[in-house]
């Protein structure tokens, strides 16, 4: 399970990723090279009403953990959503959890 924070303002959004999921394999691998990110933003009327270009904040950490991925033993979307719901429920809130990994504001 891979897990990452976007902060805007003074709001988090949580962002969960699951390594083995074999539809966004690609997409996975592409991020370790990736020198860039660009966030969407979407209204509630499904239109893109901007976007950011920034700097890959993830690229460094993938590359250090890349064994790690690639050596984990696969599971299913339903063991990987199970496994959310234990963590949602431990973390009140997306800055909850940043704060338990190390994070700070």
């Amino acid at each position: 399970m891979l897990f990452g924070f976007v902060g805007i303002a003074n709001q988090a959004f949580e962002i969960w990723w699951n390594w083995h999921n074999p539809v966004l394999r690609s997409i996975f691998k592409r991020l370790f090279d990736q020198d860039e990110v660009i966030i969407g933003f979407v209204s509630d009327r499904v239109k893109i009403e901007g976007t950011c270009r920034i700097p890959s904040p993830i690229k460094g950490t993938l590359r250090a953990c890349r064994s790690q991925l690639t050596a984990a033993p696969p599971w299913t979307m339903e063991a990987f959503d199970r496994a959310r719901v234990v963590v949602e429920q431990e973390y009140s809130t997306p800055v909850a959890l940043w704060h338990a990994l190390g994070g700070r504001s």
